[in-house]
């Protein structure tokens, strides 16, 4: 079912234009993804992820940052991370709060709450 809600919100995500993916590799190997929305100026990280067979080179870090300018140099004045606080995001941050929470959904059709969120 998690699957499923991502690849809907995607998916919507990329008919409305909004949809920014980054992919990063080694030797014709992806080693990290992530997968964001952007709209009305503010980027959301949806999902990010690495190999662990690559972490001492913490692609995941890396690819978030490169995300990070790209995202800067196009103009939206918001990246945010989406959940709960982690190391991670924090090493990230340039300013407090390191993070910003927002509720995209809460019960019900999870798929239809976020189709809505995004159409706004």
């Amino acid at each position: 079912i998690v699957a499923a809600f991502y690849r809907d919100v995607l998916a919507q995500a990329a008919q409305q234009g909004a949809l920014r993916c980054h992919l990063l590799q080694h030797e014709g190997q992806a080693v990290a993804y992530a997968a964001g929305v952007e709209i009305r100026g503010v980027y959301y990280l949806l999902k990010n992820s690495y190999r662990a067979s690559h972490k001492p080179w913490a692609p995941g870090m890396q690819l978030v940052w490169y995300a990070m300018q790209q995202c800067a140099q196009r103009g939206p004045r918001e990246f945010d991370f989406l959940g709960d606080v982690a190391p991670w995001k924090r090493d990230l941050a340039t300013d407090l709060p390191a993070y910003s929470s927002r509720t995209l959904f809460s019960g019900g059709n999870v798929g239809g709450r976020v189709r809505a969120w995004i159409e706004m």
